[in-house]
């Protein structure tokens, strides 16, 4: 049985329409990762609390650690966020010893002139992810 055209575009239409739809129900992306952490088994549901931290660490951060997690837990949100925003207060020794081997970092705008560009920029994108996976101050 072949479709009219009319036919095939209003089938198109509702079932693009659907698949719309069954998009927009919320994703409960920390249950799941619970689940498949845990099997499934015994799951403690998280508070809603709990659900915005995650949700907001994974838009402001390079994802949320472990670590992160449990400090804005600890500190609440609004207070992990001013504290992110005031770097210079957060010790982030991890992340210092792992870029600190990167020379370009600490010479002098005049002698980077001197070294090869390529060099400049693997080093400096090597530091840049070093301190995104790494470094405690994530909105530095």
């Amino acid at each position: 049985m072949l479709a009219t055209r009319r036919e095939f575009l209003s089938l198109a239409g509702l079932s693009t329409a659907a698949a719309l739809l069954g998009a927009c129900t919320p994703v409960d992306p920390v249950g799941r990762a619970q689940a498949a952490l845990l099997g499934g088994a015994d799951l403690t549901p998280w508070s809603q609390a709990d659900a915005a931290i995650w949700r907001a660490l994974g838009r402001l951060t390079f994802g949320p650690r472990p670590e992160e997690l449990a400090r804005a837990t600890e500190l609440g949100l609004r207070e992990w966020i001013e504290e992110q925003l005031a770097p210079e207060g957060i010790a982030d020794r991890e992340a210092d010893l792992r870029v600190r081997r990167f020379d370009t970092l600490t010479l002098d705008p005049s002698a980077l002139a001197e070294v090869r560009d390529e060099h400049v920029r693997r080093e400096l994108q090597a530091a840049t992810l070093l301190r995104a996976v790494y470094s405690k101050r994530q909105l530095h």
